[in-house]
């Protein structure tokens, strides 16, 4: 899916509301919490998916593929 370049359509923050509800929906992370800036990019990858990624201080952490609801681990 990332092979090939993709286009960063919008980056903006999450508002506190919004990022109570992800934060719910993860396991406890070192280093993350309710006052950890958090991102939301939409990205058109190469052959047309629109991917939500979500960044934690500017660092990408998890995806989620449009019309899903599961939450995917960058592996970074």
């Amino acid at each position: 899916m990332f092979q090939r370049p993709f286009t960063v359509r919008s980056d903006t923050s999450i508002r506190n509301s919004d990022k109570k509800k992800l934060l719910a929906r993860l396991p406890p992370i070192n280093g993350i919490s309710s006052k950890t800036m958090v991102s939301l990019m939409h990205v058109k990858c190469y052959k047309g998916e629109d991917v939500d990624v979500y960044t934690f201080e500017k660092e990408p952490l998890l995806f989620t593929v449009m019309g899903e609801e599961l939450l995917y681990p960058t592996g970074s």
